[in-house]
């Protein structure tokens, strides 16, 4: 009879459980839905440009009159499968008769929120046990759209493929059949959008794994179906590049594009030459293409003949031969990826915000405070995460660096102060030496003193002088 008791006193805890956090998943998406929305529908941005308007030409490009094809697809440098989720809502904004840019930004608001009010939480509560709450959820929402909220006006995939690769962490803490399948289909639309993200395959496969051991689902089977939806998921990426560029390959064929050179190489290239690249879209800059210059890196770039690598290895005898040299450059590269100037991957302004830039360097500092707090509580689950979202991040290191290439780590930033920020505050009030808070400030201080340092360096590199 006790023992009755007890079971429905635990099932009546996990109901109340399940439907309190329900209740904050439905009431935070309502109430960002409609801020993001009109945020978006106000942003001022009515235009695509560059990547964000090739991206939704080529799912406008599939439809030549009302005949579908992938066929029409023909850009090696760029995979097939982000641009055809892209006509996708070409065709029912079509039906809807609605402009496409305004059904865009509804989509994007509508799907942003549904992934930061759902999924968000509820894999953060998969892995941590961590029940968020209304604040939490909101807290991290508001934090993501003062700091990126103009990128949702775009269809670009910096936010598609972050949000593929938490889906995946949702699916690897549930692991069963149907997941393995979901699984393998995200997977292959991750490196087919991004490329550079194949190198986080084995450990997100590692980390879907690992949670398997906790079933008595076969691992063999697992992977078959992993591995299967993967391979039809790429298929259409492989018919156009046999029937178009005769390349027999699942990735996108990019020395194609760039006549057989490698496309990382070129990057590897210009990462020496330039400190950082920003895109402009207004009066105040004479081009698009805003490029921060290095003077040590373009030194090294009048040495080679016709200012060009040949190969991996003539950049890696390169940096070790000059490894107090990269080692800046890098260091540099770094520091200015995480030097995010706006909320907009296009800018209309090239004023410089000093309040945006602080409030920027006071997150990082707060991610570097929590780091050093709970370094030793990461295992071997969270080390696989964190491998899978920051190996893509340090491969980009060398190359020529744009903030939106680091986005896994803001998210993780903000991730840190919307759902520990509270056990972070507790920790401080515990610190009854006043001599260690004395401390925590003037390192602040020292820190965001530094930061300025480097990022108005950085800006006193730019390629072209300023107009307005």
């Amino acid at each position: 009879m006790l023992l009755m008791k007890s079971f429905k006193m635990i099932n009546q805890a996990f109901l109340k459980d399940i439907l309190f956090k329900r209740k904050n998943y439905i009431l935070s998406f309502v109430f960002t839905w409609i801020v993001y929305t009109i945020f978006l529908l106000n942003s001022g941005y009515n235009i695509f440009y560059n990547d964000a308007w090739a991206y939704w030409d080529y799912g406008t490009k599939m439809f030549i009159g009302n005949h579908f094809s992938l066929l029409n697809y023909g850009d090696a440098s760029r995979g097939v499968l982000f641009p055809f989720l892209n006509s996708i809502l070409v065709l029912v904004s079509r039906y809807l008769n609605i402009d496409g840019l305004l059904f865009f930004k509804i989509f994007s608001a509508f799907i942003t929120s549904f992934i930061f009010c759902f999924l968000f939480p509820e894999t953060i509560y998969r892995l941590t046990e961590k029940a968020a709450s209304i604040g939490n959820i909101m807290l991290f929402n508001a934090i993501t759209l003062f700091f990126w909220g103009d990128y949702f006006n775009y269809p670009l995939s910096d936010f598609f493929t972050l949000f593929l690769i938490v889906f995946c962490f949702y699916l690897s803490l549930r692991p069963n059949i149907l997941n393995s399948i979901l699984f393998g289909i995200c997977i292959a639309l991750i490196i087919n959008t991004r490329p550079i993200y194949i190198i986080s395959a084995l450990p997100l496969l590692g980390f879907y794994f690992i949670h398997l051991q906790k079933t008595s689902i076969s691992y063999f089977k697992n992977f078959i179906f992993i591995f299967i939806s993967f391979f039809i998921t790429s298929l259409p990426q492989l018919i156009i590049n046999v029937k178009i560029w005769n390349n027999y390959t699942l990735l996108q064929p990019t020395d194609s594009y760039y006549k057989g050179e490698s496309l990382y190489l070129k990057q590897l290239r210009w990462g020496i030459e330039f400190e950082k690249y920003e895109t402009s879209v207004g009066k105040c800059y004479p081009i698009p293409e805003v490029k921060y210059k290095s003077n040590i890196g373009s030194e090294i770039i009048r040495s080679f003949k016709n200012d060009s690598i040949k190969n991996y290895i003539e950049y890696t005898k390169t940096v070790s031969q000059n490894p107090g040299v990269f080692a800046i450059i890098y260091f540099k590269h770094i520091f200015n990826a995480l030097d995010l100037p706006n909320r907009t991957p296009y800018l209309k302004s090239m004023k410089y915000n000093w309040g945006f830039h602080a409030v920027n360097y006071a997150v990082l500092f707060i991610l570097m405070i929590f780091l050093f707090i709970n370094i030793r509580k990461i295992n071997r689950s969270y080390f696989l995460l964190f491998a899978t979202l920051l190996l893509p991040v340090i491969l980009v290191i060398p190359t020529a660096i744009e903030v939106r290439f680091f986005l896994p780590v803001f998210i993780i930033a903000y991730t840190v102060i919307s759902y520990f920020g509270a056990e972070m505050i507790a920790h401080f009030k515990s610190i009854k030496r006043k001599q260690k808070l004395s401390l925590l400030i003037i390192s602040f201080l020292i820190f965001i003193t530094f930061c300025f340092y480097l990022s108005l360096e950085t800006a006193s590199n730019i390629e072209f002088q300023i107009l307005c």
